[in-house]
């Protein structure tokens, strides 16, 4: 790895992919490009969506905090709905 610092024009980065296997060198490429295309995408509109299941987990949170609000046995079937939220990603 090597670092090139001191350049005349900061506006332009070349990156080499060396790699005894051309599988190797597509897939960095391939890599390359979404990672350009986030940041495009980024800086055009910075709305983003977390995946990971986060939404999911925000979900189950906010619900989880409602249930405690509620008396009686619906209880007990929101707190069911919270629990196959935070089981909706091993399924898949």
């Amino acid at each position: 790895m090597f670092n090139i610092e001191d350049c005349v024009n900061s506006n332009v980065v070349t990156v080499l992919v060396h790699s005894g296997n051309k599988i190797i060198v597509e897939e960095a490429k391939r890599f390359l490009c979404d990672a350009m295309c986030v940041v495009q995408n980024l800086i055009n509109d910075n709305h983003v969506v977390y995946g990971g299941e986060s939404a999911e987990i925000s979900c189950s949170i906010t619900i989880s905090k409602y249930a405690d609000t509620i008396l009686g046995v619906g209880q007990y079937a929101i707190h069911a709905f919270v629990d196959a939220l935070g089981s909706y990603k091993p399924v898949l």
